[in-house]
């Protein structure tokens, strides 16, 4: 991925339009330096095949949707499947 295109709108018009190159995301997110973005990335993909290998591991052979959602007011991660 070398960046992302961002629509700035409402429900009833467009206002414009924008491209941020990955290096400015990954500095307005976690400051100037390193690149700090891809391993965040990378840390996030390894969990999230993690929680895919555990439901496979769970429901051999069949068809799950997977949702996750975070609990209100309460500092843990639900996951529905």
């Amino acid at each position: 991925m070398d960046g992302v295109i961002v629509a700035y709108h409402n429900t009833a018009r467009m206002f414009g339009f924008q491209y941020i190159p990955l290096e400015e995301m990954d500095e307005r997110l976690f400051g100037p330096g390193a690149s700090t973005g891809d391993r965040v990335f990378q840390k996030c993909i390894g969990v999230l095949e993690t929680v895919a290998d555990e439901i496979i591991r769970c429901f051999p052979d069949q068809v799950r949707s997977t949702v996750f959602s975070p609990a209100i007011y309460v500092s843990i991660f639900v996951l529905f499947f």
